[in-house]
């Protein structure tokens, strides 16, 4: 019961405060240990801002980055590629806004599709 309580308090405090945990997308371009990924739908936007301006964020792969099928077969970095549609478990919670900073990702898992 209190592991069911503090689920619901994570996912509830999570979904207030617009912190993201992963990205769903495909890597529109790969070099060395990072890539980028269109991160639009997930960026927090002032009142005003255009709904047709799109936003990248860079994922950084560490050597500490898991990478994996979605049967769990584990890849190596060189198996990325362009195009190849991606989950990105975060190495924290994130907000995403605007700022370039913020949209600067340290990738925990990358689950290729």
């Amino acid at each position: 019961m209190k592991r069911l309580l503090s689920i619901c308090c994570i996912i509830c405090l999570t979904a207030c405060t617009n912190d993201v945990a992963s990205i769903n997308g495909k890597i529109d371009f790969i070099e060395d240990n990072r890539f980028t990924m269109d991160c639009s739908d997930e960026v927090k936007r002032p009142k005003g801002d255009h709904e047709d301006i799109g936003y990248s964020c860079v994922i950084h792969i560490t050597e500490d980055t898991a990478i994996r099928k979605q049967n769990g077969d584990e890849l190596t970095r060189d198996q990325l590629h362009q195009h190849a549609t991606v989950t990105v478990i975060l190495e924290e919670f994130k907000t995403l806004d605007t700022d370039l900073d913020s949209r600067n990702l340290e990738a925990s898992e990358i689950i290729l599709e």
